[in-house]
């Protein structure tokens, strides 16, 4: 039997090391971002602001009703949501929620209306209030969602 030296090890156990820290790198690279629970209107409108900001798709989509939400707010009805809710349009009314945000605005408020109308407060340079409706919003147990999106002005 053939005893590989010392050298071939070192490099046989180097080459592993690298394979192993490869693995561990890629793999936290596909974790998705935790999704947000805003436990209140204002860090669902802070969150909100953040994301339309930063064009932040995924963390828009994540704002929304989930599977379970869904069944709980819309009952019967969820399915049909679920189906309407693609990924386009979610698309377009993050575009349009972009077009509408003031430039160099900063978070002012976020605001419930009686049946549930969303609507963001951007406070401009000079001091003057924006209002932005974002769409309709709900409380699910402890936590507030966007329920369908503004898709028109």
């Amino acid at each position: 039997m053939i005893l590989p030296d010392q050298t071939t090890l070192q490099l046989l156990l180097v080459l592993l090391l690298l394979v192993w820290l490869l693995t561990r790198v890629r793999t936290r690279v596909d974790l998705p971002p935790p999704r947000r629970t805003p436990v209140t209107a204002d860090e669902l409108g802070r969150a909100l602001f953040e994301v339309v900001r930063n064009s932040d798709f995924v963390g828009y989509r994540g704002l929304f009703l989930a599977g379970s939400e869904t069944r709980l707010v819309l009952g019967a009805d969820a399915d049909a949501y679920l189906d309407r809710r693609t990924r386009e349009l979610l698309a377009t009314a993050l575009a349009r929620l972009q077009a509408n945000m003031p430039e160099g605005s900063h978070y002012h408020g976020f605001l419930v209306g009686d049946e549930g109308q969303g609507m963001l407060e951007a406070r401009m340079a000079d001091g003057a209030i924006r209002p932005v409706a974002v769409g309709i919003v709900a409380r699910v147990g402890a936590v507030w969602r966007l329920v369908d999106p503004m898709l028109t002005d």
